[in-house]
């Protein structure tokens, strides 16, 4: 079967029952090829789920709202604990573009161990991205002071979204170019004439 229009509230529980206390979906028995009552898809940690139905992909989370309002969210979903793949009733609420992004976890290549933050110099600079703008929040002799300013405006902006997530401040890595001890034979040839040294045999 084809959807023809947007997936509505009636055409989703008739092939999936989902039960909000823990976030799962369900198979119904009015779904072809699936055996009702069998789980819709396993949620992989770290990861959005996705449910395939009449030929269209959606995000689980969208879904769940669809079934328990009878509307599609009219903006974005934010998973409350931060994970994608937990997709219980009461970790759901709806969020504008930035709220959704100031509840995510550290990014796996931040560089200073806290949002927010970066060192320059000596010194260490605090900034906030709010409404697609970033907002510079100052320069502060030490780690901590630039991170509680980041922790104060993300409160003031983003109130019960805000998520510092302040760490201990990683220094950056210095990577030290190695010179191999074994020069190039050429490069050995030109040093000798340089120096006025003639290579033996051995040489």
């Amino acid at each position: 079967m084809k959807l023809v229009g947007e997936l509505t509230q009636q055409q989703l529980k008739s092939v999936i029952k989902y039960i909000p206390v823990c976030g799962l979906f369900l198979w119904t028995e009015n779904y072809p090829g699936k055996r009702r009552g069998t789980v819709v898809c396993s949620p992989t940690t770290g990861k959005y789920t996705y449910i395939s139905i009449y030929g269209k992909r959606y995000p689980a989370h969208r879904l769940a709202w669809l079934y328990i309002y009878g509307e599609w969210p009219p903006d974005q979903i934010d998973h409350i604990d931060g994970e994608p793949s937990n997709n219980r009733l009461d970790n759901l609420r709806l969020a504008t573009n930035s709220e959704n992004q100031q509840n995510r976890k550290i990014a796996s290549n931040n560089t200073s161990g806290a949002k927010g933050v970066c060192k320059i110099g000596n010194r260490f600079k605090a900034h906030i991205g709010v409404r697609g703008k970033v907002k510079n929040l100052g320069t502060y002799g030490t780690f901590n002071e630039a991170a509680d300013a980041y922790k104060t405006a993300a409160a003031q902006y983003f109130g019960e979204f805000a998520r510092p997530e302040v760490g201990e401040y990683k220094p950056p890595s210095i990577k030290r170019k190695v010179i191999s001890a074994e020069l190039p034979k050429r490069t050995v040839d030109a040093m000798s004439r340089m120096c006025g040294v003639r290579r033996g045999p051995l040489g």
